[in-house]
């Protein structure tokens, strides 16, 4: 198959929602310590994540994040997906300008209900 110039190929076996939602993470630094960060999903689908944040992990690292979901109107319960997964690769700002984030895969997630009050409360 030949492709012009500029077309996109899609590669990816699963579909990517875009969904900006608050996302804490954590993974071990090359000394064994524990490092966290937070930033805003930029799209999630079942097979990963990428997310904005001021602090990228290195690629490769073995990381825990934790997804947000708002509730709906009028719910008294939101939702919280939890996933492991590693870091696929890191995209820095473009030329300074805009947000640089990372790309982390996982082989699947726990969906939990959470009291819209405890929300903002971080399991790490």
């Amino acid at each position: 198959m030949t492709l012009a110039s500029g077309d996109d190929v899609e590669l990816r076996k699963l579909t990517r929602y875009r969904l900006g939602v608050p996302a804490f993470f954590s993974w071990l630094d090359q000394r064994g310590l524990s490092q966290q960060g937070e930033g805003t999903t930029r799209d999630i689908s079942a097979g990963g994540v990428f997310l904005f944040a001021n602090t990228l992990p290195p690629v490769g690292s073995a990381i825990r994040f934790e997804i947000s979901l708002p509730p709906l109107p009028g719910a008294v319960r939101s939702l919280r997906i939890e996933a492991e997964g590693r870091v696929l690769r890191i995209e820095p700002a473009a030329g300074g300008k805009g947000r640089s984030g990372f790309a982390a895969v996982s082989e699947g997630f726990v969906l939990e209900e959470v009291k819209v009050d405890s929300e903002t409360e971080s399991r790490f």
